[in-house]
């Protein structure tokens, strides 16, 4: 399920965004225990942050030999974004101004989040 989302421009850097999403993830999360990132995430800052927090960071490092372990944990994520762009509007992204495809992307994660409510219950 997703828990934060946040929508840049394709030519950001992932390190740049990670701040932002762990932020929100917390603020929606009272307790993060362990977070898993991939390459992209590779940052001594970021651990430090998520270890301020309470959070045990598994961040696999750049240089290292493929097969971090993160891939069992990794397809949930992959599989919620394959979900997200089902919409095509997030897909091919019509919408220049960044508050607009922000907000498409919220609305498809509460899709998310309501239609896994939704079969909970």
């Amino acid at each position: 399920m997703p828990v934060a989302c946040a929508a840049t421009a394709a030519n950001v850097n992932d390190t740049l965004a990670f701040e932002r999403l762990f932020l929100a993830a917390f603020a929606v999360m009272a307790r993060i225990r362990t977070v898993f990132a991939d390459k992209g995430y590779d940052a001594e800052y970021h651990r430090e942050l998520c270890r301020g927090f309470g959070a045990e960071p598994h961040i696999h490092k750049r240089g290292q030999p493929r097969g971090s372990g993160l891939g069992r944990r990794r397809w949930p994520v992959e599989r919620s974004n394959a979900w997200g762009l089902e919409n095509r509007r997030l897909a091919l992204r019509y919408g220049r101004v960044g508050f607009i495809i922000q907000s498409l992307l919220q609305a498809a994660c509460i899709f998310l989040v309501a239609g896994q409510l939704a079969r909970e219950f």
